[in-house]
Order: structure tokens, then C-alpha cells, then sequence
């Protein structure tokens, strides 16, 4: 398989995931408190981000990497507030700390 169509695949996979990711950043939203105002239009630009990622995939996968190390940042922020109980919401520390494992697993990929 030449390079180019080898790069070609992987970009491809990675929205895939990031399809994935997507859905998993607007599931969330239900469960965290409407107080939340600032954490939730955040988890909503997330959201949009992944899916103009998916429906438009530029040439490079360095966007796609870069959305997926911010989502990495913010679940990763968002989990230790959770535990903290900084942030209102109904999300057990669990959850919070496997939609963050979701993450890096695709920027591992």
C-alpha cells in the first residue's frame, strides 16, 4: 500500500472516531447541571467541532488531532471538577474518568 493511500486510511479512521466523539460530547450534556452554563456551551462547541471535522475532513489529520487534544484537556478538566464536586452534575467520577480514557484511546489510534 503506497503512503499517501496508508495516510489516506488513517485519516479516515480518525473521523471515524471522531464521529464517535462527537456523539459522546452531546450524550453528556443531559447530565450536568443547567447551572453548568459555561461547561455546557463548551461540551456544545466540542460537539459542533467534531462534526464539522466529520462532514468536512480537511486535507491533514493535524486538525483532528488537535480537536481530539482539547477534548482530551477539557474531560480531563471536567473529570477532576467532578470529583472535586466543583461541578454540578449527575456523572459518577467513573464515567467521567472512561469518556476521557475514550479519548486518548483516539489520539492514541
Amino acid at each position: 500500500m503506497s503512503s499517501q493511500r496508508a495516510s489516506a486510511t488513517s485519516i479516515r479512521g480518525k473521523y471515524c472516531f471522531t464521529r464517535a466523539l462527537e456523539r459522546s460530547s452531546a450524550k453528556r450534556l443531559n447530565l450536568l447541571d443547567p447551572d453548568e452554563a459555561t461547561l455546557i456551551k463548551k461540551a456544545l462547541q466540542t460537539s459542533d467541532a467534531f462534526d464539522k471535522l466529520h462532514d468536512s475532513p480537511p486535507p491533514s489529520k493535524q486538525p483532528a488531532e488537535k480537536a481530539v487534544q482539547d477534548i482530551i484537556d477539557f474531560k480531563t478538566a471536567a473529570g477532576k471538577g467532578i470529583e472535586a464536586g466543583k461541578i454540578k452534575s449527575i456523572i459518577h467520577p467513573t464515567l467521567a474518568d472512561h469518556v476521557r480514557r475514550e479519548a486518548v484511546k483516539c489520539a492514541d489510534d
